[in-house]
């Protein structure tokens, strides 16, 4: 297992409670060097971020702050306003509990793993995952990430081709949420009630 550093410093860590927007994309696959602005493009509003030498942390208090029906696991150099790896899929499938082995879910084109006591990350899909405890391949390294998730520490450890990254407060793991279905805006409601009005009028005036 690779040995894990205990700090007695904690580092700040940021959850907010999100009211998650609309995603008008959801990006297939991993994604390298996107902007924080794309992302906001796309719809994905942050919700929890946290530098990888933050301790204490669980996986529910880390998603605390997520509601929202898609999740986006994102890493970035502290304070940068791009991504250095991303990736995004349903919430059910990046939480999905894939144990502590190598065995990976495969969604949205992502290899997805998750256990709350072990690693959460994940690969570029169909390639394999060496978790001891976070993973350790080199394949496509640059579209990997791996956050320890052990009792009391969860740190970091992976960010695409930086690795060893444990207490490190230079790279940031952000989490986004988005819906990806949603009700019309109001202003979109009252734009399709004018047009529907319009085609009765049209269909009246024919008639007669």
């Amino acid at each position: 297992m690779k040995k894990l550093f205990a700090t007695a410093a904690v580092a700040t860590m940021t959850v907010l409670a999100s009211t998650s927007a609309h995603a008008t994309l959801v990006p297939v696959g991993v994604q390298n060097n996107v902007t924080a602005a794309t992302v906001a493009g796309w719809g994905f509003t942050q919700c929890f971020s946290a530098t990888y030498g933050t301790l204490g942390l669980t996986t529910a208090g880390m998603l605390s702050g997520c509601q929202g029906d898609t999740l986006m696991l994102a890493a970035r150099r502290t304070g940068s306003a791009v991504y250095e790896v991303l990736g995004a899929a349903s919430y059910a499938d990046v939480t999905f509990n894939t144990g502590t082995g190598n065995v990976t879910h495969n969604a949205n084109g992502i290899e997805w793993y998750f256990n709350n006591n072990w690693s959460w990350g994940f690969a570029a899909g169909g390639d394999l995952v060496s978790r001891n405890s976070c993973d350790t391949a080199s394949t496509n390294a640059a579209q990997r990430l791996c956050w320890h998730t052990h009792q009391g520490y969860s740190g970091g450890w992976r960010a695409g081709t930086f690795t060893g990254l444990n207490n490190d407060q230079g790279w940031e793991k952000v989490i986004l949420v988005a819906n990806a279905n949603s009700v019309p805006e109001p202003a979109s409601v009252a734009l399709v009630g004018v047009a529907l009005l319009g085609l009765g009028a049209a269909r009246k005036r024919k008639s007669a």
